[in-house]
């Protein structure tokens, strides 16, 4: 059977310091203190404070790692992307005067701030595979097939570029991870296209694009666009993995992490859709 050509399509992750929502349009119900906070964003930094041959060199296809700070009244929010191996996204909030330190040595064996005890806590999210699986009965459920239904695109086996993307709001920058090759993958062969591209905001307002996305100085929103892909099944369907990890310096407690499902129509202003939103709750949001 000849394999098909999956379309364009492309969904949205929206990353906030308090909440992390997975959804077809914005979460609801910012707080005015929310709508209000703003933070000063530095310049984006790729492969910060790196002495070592390959930092500079732009053959090497081994990965490399942007940074950039959102400094509010009383604290700091860290953005560390990586493309070593699968794209790995970490945010620590800090107190005032954080600095970075990367062990470029052992590449990005460890990540660590000073002065010691600097960071309050971090969130860290991880895009590690990509699931294909044969949606014969249109259920649009990866669980309700067995493994001869379902193939593994593991994402550590292609090879991934960052490139900054130019605005001209100082107060918004945005960074673009693109897929540039599958190796004995087919996924990406011929025209197929995978990036996620990552926005930082230093205060709330919408993306201009569709859905129009909301956002907070606390939040980075993540799309994610799959196009053309060449899938194995008749009726291919798509799942990507997500592995989230945390830290907390102060000790959060047990039950801290709670996810419920929820329908919304409090965005239909901006996009007129009935959205699923998952709802991820995590870091406490800034001290006032």
């Amino acid at each position: 059977m000849a394999r098909q050509i999956f379309p364009d399509f492309s969904f949205w992750l929206k990353i906030v310091v308090g909440l992390l929502a997975i959804s077809q349009t914005t979460a609801s119900g910012l707080t005015e203190f929310e709508r209000t906070y703003k933070r000063t964003l530095s310049t984006l930094a790729e492969n910060p404070h790196c002495e070592e041959w390959w930092c500079t060199n732009s053959t090497f296809t081994g990965g490399s790692l942007t940074h950039i700070v959102g400094t509010g009244p009383k604290d700091e929010l860290h953005h560390l992307l990586s493309t070593v191996g699968a794209p790995t996204l970490l945010i620590s909030r800090t107190k005032l005067g954080a600095k970075l330190f990367v062990n470029y040595t052992n590449f990005l064996s460890s990540v660590s701030y000073l002065p010691e005890g600097v960071v309050e806590h971090s969130l860290g999210l991880i895009f590690s595979s990509i699931y294909e699986f044969d949606d014969y009965d249109d259920k649009a459920d990866l669980s309700s097939y067995d493994n001869s239904c379902v193939f593994r695109h593991d994402l550590t086996n292609l090879q991934w570029t960052l490139t900054r993307m130019n605005t001209d709001d100082s107060s918004s920058q945005s960074v673009m991870v693109n897929a540039t090759s599958s190796g004995n993958d087919t996924l990406l062969s011929g025209d197929g296209h995978l990036s996620f591209i990552v926005r930082y905001d230093g205060k709330d307002g919408r993306i201009d694009s569709v859905p129009h996305m909301e956002h907070t100085a606390n939040s980075s929103v993540i799309t994610i666009i799959m196009s053309k892909f060449r899938t194995r099944f008749e009726h291919s369907r798509f799942a990507i993995e997500l592995v989230m990890f945390s830290t907390d310096e102060k000790g959060l407690k047990q039950d801290a992490t709670q996810v419920h499902t929820t329908n919304s129509l409090d965005d239909e202003i901006f996009t007129r859709c009935i959205p699923e939103i998952s709802i991820y709750r995590e870091l406490p949001c800034p001290v006032r």
